[in-house]
C-alpha cells in the first residue's frame, strides 16, 4: 500500500516544480520508504512508497518508459506475476527482478486498455502518454487499492489515493458535498460507488478503467464476478470441503508474498480464524516462524469471542498481540486521539480495528491478512425462498429452526419463514402496493430519528436518499443463485467497508490484504450451490467443513456473532469525556446547518443518563462528522496549505 497522485493540466497549463509537494506530504504516513516525484510540461506524478513487495525494492516510481516516453505511477501487489511475464514475453526476467510500474506498461502496450483484468491482485495505477496528451487509469476488482479524482474539462484532472492529497492540488475546489454529509447522519453510507465528501472529487469505482484526454473522459467497467464463475459440481461433501480449502490456500499464499512482517486479524470469528490458521501453517512450514495475530479480548469476564480467541492461541504457530477492553491502561488515550483525525466521519465506528493496526504498527507488522467479507461472498440469499418453489418444505422447516438454534434463539422460527412465505403467497402487486403505503411513515421515521435538520433534509431530498441505498441492498425480485452472489460482490456496502478498511490501515503505514477478495476464490463461490452455503441453519457450511481438522471445533460450530466491537467503540465515545459530548450541543455553528440541534440535546442526555446504545451511536457519529467539519474549515482558513493550494 502506497500513495500515488498525479496532476494534468488539460489546457497545456506549465507545472510549478513543486506543485505535488503537499499533496505526498499528506500521503508520507501511507509510504514512508521513500517520496519521489516527476513534473513535465504540463504533468506530474508522485508516489510515496511502502515497499512491502521484493518488487517494490527494484524500481523507483514514478517510472517513465525510455521508449515509448510513458510515465506510470502505481499502488499495487500483482499475484500472478510469473504468469505475465510468460505471457509478455518476459521469461528471461526473474519474477522479483522487475517492478509492478514496467510489467504494467508491458501489459497495457500488449492489451491496451483490457490489462486490467488480466491482472490478479489489488491495484491503482495511472499511464500518462506524453504524446497523445492522454492519461490512462485503472482499479483493482475489488476496489481494494483506493483511487479518487477531479476532472474540471478543459482545465486539469488530478487523482491521488486520498481525498486530502487532492485538495491539496492548485486548482481543485474544497466544496463540501452536502449529500454526503446527509448519509453519515443517516447511516446511508453504502448509496453508491463513486460519491466522496467533496463535490468536485469523485472515487473510480472497483473494476473500472478510466480514460482521460483534453476533450473526453470515460469510465467503463471491464470485470464481473461471472468472468471468473466456475461451475462446481462434486458428489460428496469431501470434495467440496477439499476444493474450499484448495482456494483459500492459494488466495492466502499470494498474500503471504512479503519483504515485511505480516500479520493476521484474530476476532474468534469463522472467517478470520481460517486466514490466520492457513497463513500460520505456511509461514511455520516455509520460514519457520510464527504468524503476528492481533485480537480484541475481555478478560474481566467469559464471553464466546474471547474463549474462541483461546481456542485459537492454545494451536502452536502464533505470536498474539491481544487487546483487553477490560484494561485500563493508557492504551485507549491515543484510539480517543485518532478519533478527532479520521479521513472520513463514516469511520467512526472501526475503534477495534483501529486498534489492532495500532498495536500492529508498534509490532513492526506492515501488511495485514483479515477476513472481510466471507458473509456476504457466501451469503446464502433467498436459499429458503428457492426450496420453498421447489416444495421442499421439510428442508425449508429444517434450515428455519437450524437459523433460530445458531443464532440462540434471537430470533424466532417464523421471522426466517415470513418474508419469503409471503413472496410466494402474495401477489407482488399487492406487496408493493403494501410497501408504497408505509413508505412515506417509515421515511419520516428514519429522517426524524436521524437527527438530520429539516433543510438539510429538504435539500438533499433524504427520502430520496434512503430509497436509493435501501435499492441498493435489496435484490432485484427475479434474482437467481448466481444474480444473488453477484449483487453482494459487487454492492456499495462491501465496496465502502473495503474504504474504510484501507483509510484505518493507511494511518498506521500497514497494508490490508483480503483472501477472501480473490478472484479465483469469488469465482469458485459464485458456482457453489445452495446446500454447500448453508446447512442445517449453519452459514458457510462449505468453511466450515473446509477447516475440518484445522480449527478448534469450538471456532468451527461456535453459535452466533457476537463480537466486541461495540464494547471498543462504548469505551472510547465514554474516553472522549461527558463534557466534551456536552458542547457538541453548544456548537451551532459547525453543525447547526446540518444537525437537529433540539434533537441531540435530547439523545446527549439520554445517554448521559442510561448510557442508551441508540443514543450512544447517533451522538458517535455526529461527533466524528464535527469533528471533520471543524478539521476542513481549518484548512479552507486563510493560510492553510489548503488555501493556498485552491
Amino acid at each position: 500500500m502506497s500513495g500515488i497522485a498525479g496532476l494534468v493540466r488539460l489546457d497545456r497549463a506549465p507545472l510549478d516544480s513543486h506543485c505535488l509537494d503537499r499533496a505526498l506530504a499528506v500521503l508520507a504516513r501511507r509510504g514512508p520508504d521513500r517520496q519521489r516525484s516527476v513534473v513535465g510540461d504540463n504533468a506530474a506524478f508522485g508516489q510515496t512508497l511502502l515497499a512491502t513487495a521484493p518488487e517494490a525494492l527494484v524500481e523507483v516510481q514514478p517510472w517513465t518508459h525510455p521508449d515509448s516516453g510513458c510515465t506510470i505511477v502505481a499502488d499495487s501487489r500483482l499475484d500472478n506475476r510469473p504468469e505475465l511475464l510468460q505471457q509478455l514475453g518476459l521469461r528471461d526476467r526473474h519474477v522479483d527482478s522487475i517492478g509492478d510500474a514496467e510489467l504494467l506498461h508491458a501489459a497495457w502496450q500488449r492489451w491496451g486498455e483490457a490489462c486490467a483484468i488480466r491482472l490478479f491482485g489489488d491495484f491503482a495505477f495511472a499511464i500518462w502518454n506524453p504524446r497523445t496528451q492522454s492519461l490512462f487509469c485503472a482499479r483493482d476488482p475489488m476496489g481494494v487499492r483506493p483511487l479518487l479524482y477531479c476532472h474540471l474539462p478543459g482545465r486539469l484532472f488530478a487523482f491521488a489515493t486520498e481525498a486530502d492529497a487532492l485538495l491539496r492540488m492548485a486548482g481543485v475546489p474544497h466544496t463540501l458535498n452536502e449529500g454526503r454529509i446527509a448519509d453519515v447522519i443517516l447511516d446511508l453510507e453504502g448509496i453508491d460507488h463513486a460519491s466522496t465528501m467533496f463535490e468536485s472529487i469523485a472515487q473510480l469505482p472497483g473494476a473500472h478503467v478510466l480514460c482521460v484526454d483534453q476533450a473526453t473522459q470515460r469510465t467503463t467497467r471491464y470485470w464481473t464476478p461471472t468472468d471468473d464463475l466456475v461451475e462446481t459440481q462434486y458428489s460428496r461433501d469431501e470434495d467440496y470441503a477439499e476444493a474450499m480449502r484448495a482456494q483459500l490456500e492459494q488466495a492466502v499464499h499470494c498474500r503471504l508474498r512479503s519483504n515485511d512482517l505480516v500479520g493476521s486479524m484474530l476476532s474468534g470469528g469463522l472467517d478470520s480464524s481460517a486466514i490466520a490458521a492457513l497463513a500460520s501453517r505456511e509461514m511455520l512450514r516455509a520460514r519457520g516462524a510464527s504468524l503476528p495475530t492481533f485480537s480484541t479480548v475481555d478478560r474481566s469476564q467469559p464471553c464466546p469471542e474471547t474463549r474462541a480467541v483461546d481456542a485459537m492461541l492454545a494451536q502452536s504457530g502464533f505470536l498474539s498481540h491481544p487487546f483487553d477492553v477490560a484494561d485500563n491502561g493508557a492504551g485507549w488515550a491515543p484510539l480517543a486521539a485518532e478519533q478527532e483525525r479520521l479521513l472520513e466521519p463514516f469511520d467512526w465506528g472501526m475503534g477495534l480495528l483501529r486498534a489492532h493496526y495500532l498495536v500492529a504498527n508498534r509490532a513492526g507488522v506492515r501488511a495485514m491478512l483479515d477476513g472481510i467479507d466471507a458473509d456476504g461472498l457466501f451469503n446464502e440469499g433467498t436459499f429458503q425462498a428457492r426450496l420453498m418453489r421447489r416444495g421442499k418444505w421439510i428442508t425449508v422447516w429444517r434450515e428455519a429452526r437450524g437459523q433460530t438454534r445458531f443464532h440462540n434463539g434471537l430470533y424466532s422460527t417464523w421471522s426466517w419463514l415470513r418474508s419469503d412465505l409471503a413472496q410466494l403467497i402474495v401477489p407482488q402487486a399487492l406487496l408493493s402496493a403494501r410497501t408504497k403505503l408505509k413508505a412515506p411513515r417509515r421515511m419520516r421515521s428514519r429522517v426524524t430519528d436521524a437527527l438530520i435538520s429539516s433543510d438539510l433534509a429538504v435539500r438533499v431530498s433524504a427520502s430520496d436518499r434512503i430509497l436509493q441505498c435501501a435499492a441498493s441492498r435489496a435484490y432485484p425480485p427475479s434474482a437467481d443463485r448466481h444474480a444473488e452472489g453477484v449483487f453482494d460482490i459487487i454492492s456499495p456496502t462491501l465496496a465502502r467497508a473495503i474504504d474504510r478498511y484501507d483509510r484505518v490501515a493507511s494511518a498506521h503505514a500497514c497494508e490490508p490484504r483480503h483472501p477472501f477478495m480473490d478472484r479465483r476464490l469469488m469465482g469458485f463461490a459464485l458456482g457453489l450451490p445452495d446446500e454447500q452455503r448453508q446447512r442445517d441453519g449453519w452459514p458457510k457450511w462449505i468453511v466450515r467443513r473446509a477447516m475440518k481438522g484445522i480449527l478448534p471445533d469450538a471456532v468451527i460450530w461456535r453459535r452466533g456473532k457476537q463480537h466486541l466491537g461495540w464494547m471498543v467503540s462504548q469505551r472510547m465515545l465514554q474516553q472522549r469525556g461527558a463534557e466534551r459530548i456536552r458542547q457538541l450541543v453548544n456548537d451551532r455553528e459547525t453543525l447547526g446547518p446540518y444537525i437537529d440541534m433540539r434533537g441531540l440535546a435530547g439523545q446527549v442526555d439520554l445517554w448521559l443518563r442510561e448510557g442508551n446504545t441508540g443514543a450512544a451511536e447517533r451522538i458517535h457519529a455526529i461527533l466524528a462528522l464535527h469533528d471533520w467539519l471543524c478539521r476542513q474549515r481549518e484548512q479552507r482558513a486563510p493560510g492553510s496549505d489548503a488555501s493556498a493550494a485552491i
